[in-house]
Order: C-alpha cells, then sequence, then structure tokens
C-alpha cells in the first residue's frame, strides 16, 4: 500500500463544499507477475482485502463500493479510493500496471515516479525554506509538511479554482493531483 495524489505531493486542499469530502488515494500492489493475473482477477482480490478491512471494529466500519477501476471505503467526511495495481515488469524503476475502466487492457502509472520527478522540481526551493524555518524556528529537522513551495502552492490555487468553478457540480468537477 502507498499514497498517491496530493497527499504524496503535498497539495491537499480544505473542501470548501458541505457536501464535499476529504479524498485520500492509495495503491495497492500485488507484486505478481501481469501473466499470473487478470484485471478482473487483481480487482476482485483487492475487493476482498477492502471489505474484509472494512467489516473489522478497528476499522470504523466504513462503506465499500466498487467503482470502475477502484474500490472505495467512505467514512463520513472523508474517503478512502484504492487503486489495484501490479509492478511493470517490462519498465525499469517503479511504473505500475493499473487497471483500465473496462477492466479489459493493463494501463501504465507511475505515481511514485511523478512523485519524484514533482520534488526534484521544487528541491533547491523547498531546501531554502527549510533552512530559513529551520533558523526561526531553532531547530534542527524541519518537517516537510511545514514547507510548501511555489509549484505545491501553484497546483493548490488551481485545485481551489476548481473547487470553487464546480461547486453546484460536484459530480463533473475533474479529479486533482497527478497522473492515475
Amino acid at each position: 500500500i502507498s499514497p498517491q495524489g496530493s497527499f504524496l505531493l503535498g497539495t491537499v486542499v480544505r473542501n470548501i463544499h458541505q457536501d464535499d469530502d476529504i479524498d485520500i488515494d492509495i495503491v495497492a500492489m500485488r507484486d505478481i507477475d501481469k501473466t499470473s493475473t487478470s484485471q478482473e482477477a487483481l480487482k476482485v482480490d483487492v475487493g476482498v482485502v477492502a471489505d474484509n478491512y472494512a467489516g473489522r471494529v478497528f476499522s470504523g466500519l466504513p462503506a465499500v463500493s466498487e467503482c470502475s477501476r477502484c474500490w472505495t471505503l467512505t467514512w463520513p467526511g472523508m474517503h478512502l479510493d484504492i487503486l489495484p495495481a501490479i509492478p511493470n515488469r517490462e519498465v525499469p524503476g517503479t511504473s505500475l500496471l493499473i487497471t483500465d475502466r473496462d477492466v479489459r487492457q493493463w494501463l501504465s502509472s507511475n505515481p511514485a515516479g511523478y512523485a519524484e520527478w514533482f520534488q526534484d522540481r521544487m528541491r533547491d526551493e523547498q531546501v531554502a525554506q527549510r533552512t530559513v524555518l529551520a533558523k526561526q524556528l531553532e531547530v534542527d529537522d524541519v518537517p516537510d509538511w511545514q514547507v510548501k513551495t511555489t509549484l505545491q502552492q501553484a497546483v493548490q490555487a488551481l485545485k481551489r479554482h476548481r473547487d470553487v468553478f464546480f461547486a453546484g457540480r460536484l459530480q463533473d468537477r475533474p479529479a486533482g493531483g497527478g497522473p492515475r
């Protein structure tokens, strides 16, 4: 299990609509070859695990629903999208294969690679900001979440514009964050 999207990138925005909730995206990667499973079987396997987790008292008993490419656990005020994936062994690095909407074709995705690229784009500014903040707070280590770079703020501004523009049409609102 690994995070993806805005939690991984540090671009979460506060909800502005009363019917909106916190959206957390994760990848559930099974370390198996694509020749050993089908998309449908992979999705079913992840769904079984999600159902088992949701049935336990310590989970907060979220509702479980199947979406076109993922499973969603829903609690009051938030939901967790679980995207089934397997490693893309044909591409070196962190590339994954994920299910398509019709569970017929493997799609390539790389949330970890995208996050690495995103972090690379803002590394110099982040180091400079952390240094300044550390001196102001007189501490040795400043948590990453306390530093927001221009790139992260720009993404947050675009997401805020999206949320305001689609406030009356949440079902039409495009997804935020990185690639799927």
